[in-house]
């Protein structure tokens, strides 16, 4: 088996040492390079082509989130995971709009982040437990006065919402 390439961005050497310390345990996992900030990042994305880019998202020069979202536009295939020590709903939702595929926390247990990641290249992914509740609550929150009525939408996107309602992904 080809080893997934990784390319790590973390403005911390610690972190960014931890992480290539768990991965390369692995062994299915290749670090291919290390950026200390999201310019850095988008610079080593275009030398490198990594299947993987675990980034932080706080970093000087540019975040990890403004970064994701330059990232997604050159390199949409890059598989992109934020990493943090914050589990903000907010942060999370932002994310994803600019084209994360997955966000882990800094403090999560070794082998959920290994399991996590295998979840990501394999296409089996979905949000951890604590996300997810944290999602739900904040989509309860929301006022569902302004939704649109369901029999505003195309018959294609009541078909969309029938499959994700049953917890299918694309």
């Amino acid at each position: 088996m080809v080893p997934y390439r990784v390319l790590i961005a973390d403005d911390h050497p610690h972190a960014r040492q931890a992480i290539i310390e768990l991965l390369e345990d692995e062994g299915e996992f290749l670090i291919v390079g290390q950026a200390k900030n999201g310019q850095e990042a988008i610079q080593l994305c275009g030398e490198y082509f990594p299947d993987i880019l675990l980034i932080d998202i706080e970093m000087p020069v540019l975040n990890g989130l403004e970064a994701t979202k330059v990232i997604k536009e050159k390199y949409p295939f890059i598989k992109i995971i934020i990493l943090s020590v914050s589990d903000n709903v907010g942060d999370l939702f932002t994310a994803i709009q600019y084209g994360a595929q997955g966000y882990l926390l800094k403090n999560m247990d070794p082998d959920d982040w290994l399991q996590y990641l295998h979840s990501i290249v394999d296409g089996t992914s979905v949000a951890t437990r604590d996300l997810a509740g944290k999602l739900l609550y904040q989509f309860r929150e929301r006022d569902l006065l302004n939704a649109p009525a369901i029999s505003s939408l195309t018959p294609r996107e009541k078909e969309i919402l029938l499959l994700v309602s049953k917890g299918l992904t694309n």
